[in-house]
């Protein structure tokens, strides 16, 4: 499995408040903080559609779409490089734990995340550029748009601004979640940084920890922003409709991972991430975006241990 996204937002709200009320110290002691983030998620939609990045009209000063090559050259693109990096993965995995019938060791997890990511990057970095080449006879669209000044940047700014909206989206699954369980969720929602947390003694969880603020984001951003987006926009009447299907399947390949009431927030995070790359018109954006969430929910979630002092 190459997933090593994290997430830990969507439970914070709910756990939270239950936590504030047993008396617990720490980052999650006061409960008017989840309120005033969901609060203030009305507030930042109201901002960005005030400057026109959403709603109506939005979509104009979109990048330019490439020229030459069929949908479905795209869309195998995408899925070709998907492919190929899940087959990476059980190579690598049955090569350092050949028993699978147990759970590996944090070592050998780390090696084959280390394994698979970096050929996971390779890939998908040369997929993409080959994709962007001009064909035969036809002049290119414009550069690989793997190169902006401050895109990457911009991607980080993104995530920050866009937090509380995220943060609201979690917390409703979470209340949901709380609703028909009767039991809040856990506070981290993601099983690989529930790992990384309970093994943040071994040295060997900073690999797996690079590889979740780095690699994933590289690698998914490139299959299903830079291919599986841009091919289905070429597909659908409305440049949207691909931003949504391609934040659609990237929080669906996430439910073995992550349970039914955190897909929310991902969709969500799932279509910032494609707005960003079509407003900004390089890769390097949503992968700033993607890069910020991840490392933001690797460090809640030390926090949150190292405050219940466990």
């Amino acid at each position: 499995m190459i997933d090593q996204g994290v997430l830990i937002v969507a439970a914070a709200g709910v756990a939270g408040e239950r936590r504030s009320g047993d008396g617990a110290h720490g980052m999650e002691a006061s409960p008017w903080m989840p309120l005033a983030l969901v609060a203030l998620a009305p507030v930042v939609l109201w901002w960005l559609r005030r400057r026109r990045v959403i709603g109506p009209g939005s979509t104009t000063g979109w990048r330019e779409l490439p020229k030459g090559l069929l949908v479905g050259e795209w869309l195998l693109a995408a899925v070709g490089v998907w492919f190929a990096i899940l087959v990476v993965a059980a190579a690598a995995q049955m090569a350092l734990w050949p028993d699978v019938r147990s759970q590996p060791p944090l070592r050998a997890q780390a090696q084959s995340s280390l394994v698979t990511y970096g050929a996971g990057m390779v890939l998908a970095v040369l997929a993409y550029r080959w994709m962007f080449r001009a064909p035969p006879g036809v002049a290119p669209a414009g550069a690989c748009p793997m190169r902006s000044a401050g895109a990457m940047g911009m991607g980080m700014l993104g995530l920050v601004v866009l937090y509380p909206v995220l943060f609201a989206a979690g917390f409703v699954g979470a209340m949901g979640h709380q609703a028909l369980t009767g039991e809040p969720p856990d506070l981290i929602a993601h099983s690989g940084l529930a790992d990384m947390v309970a093994s943040r003694g071994d040295p060997w969880v900073f690999a797996l920890v690079g590889c979740a603020v780095l690699g994933a984001p590289v690698v998914e951003e490139i299959i299903f922003r830079g291919l599986l987006q841009t091919g289905l926009g070429r597909l659908m009447p409305r440049r949207w409709m691909a931003v949504g299907v391609a934040a659609g399947l990237f929080a669906l390949v996430h439910a073995p991972t992550v349970p039914w009431h955190a897909i929310g927030v991902l969709a969500v995070l799932g279509v910032a991430m494609g707005v960003a790359y079509e407003r900004r018109g390089s890769i390097l954006a949503p992968i700033g975006m993607h890069v910020a969430f991840n490392a933001l929910n690797v460090a809640l979630a030390w926090m949150q241990v190292s405050s219940q002092g466990v």
